[in-house]
Order: structure tokens, then C-alpha cells, then sequence
């Protein structure tokens, strides 16, 4: 789209509803609470990355799916409380 062009209103009023719902997860991420699960997420993922180091030639096939499966959950729930405000920068920028 062409910086002169202007975005029809619907797609305004969707990004305007993400950008709400992302002020929500970044109010989250910055409660004691936030801080406290974005903490214990920090040392699951930390843990659990040293698990599959650990054990990565002696763990089944299973095990290691299991761990990499326990890993990509956690880490998206880490990057959704810590990205929000990136992601609400991002957005109002294309409503410039």
C-alpha cells in the first residue's frame, strides 16, 4: 500500500481492536503478577532447555518431543507478555 493511500475503515477498526487487546496483555506483563508469571516462565524455559541439552542422546523420541512441545508453549506465552508493546508500536504505525 502506498504511503498516500488510506486504509478502508474496517481494516482501522481491527488494527484500533488489536492495539486495545494488546494494551491489555502489556497491562498484564506489568502487574506484580505479570512479572511474577513472566519470571517463572523465564526459569521454566531456562530449565527446560537445559533438560534437552542434558538429555538429548539418551531421551526417547517422545521424551524429546515432549520437551520441545513443553518449550514452543512456553516460549509463546513468554512473547505475547513481553512483545505487546512492540506490537502496539507496530500497529499504530500503520494507522499513521
Amino acid at each position: 500500500m502506498l504511503a498516500t493511500q488510506k486504509m478502508p475503515n474496517s481494516e482501522n477498526e481491527e488494527i484500533k481492536d488489536d492495539i486495545v487487546g494488546f494494551k491489555e496483555i502489556d497491562a498484564i506483563g506489568h502487574s506484580k503478577g505479570g512479572k511474577r508469571v513472566i519470571k517463572g516462565l523465564k526459569e521454566d524455559i531456562v530449565n527446560t532447555t537445559a533438560a534437552l541439552a542434558r538429555d538429548y542422546k539418551t531421551a526417547t523420541h517422545m521424551e524429546i518431543v515432549a520437551l520441545c512441545a513443553d518449550l514452543s508453549a512456553k516460549l509463546s506465552v513468554y512473547r505475547v507478555l513481553t512483545n505487546a508493546k512492540k506490537n502496539i508500536e507496530a500497529l499504530e504505525d500503520l494507522l499513521e
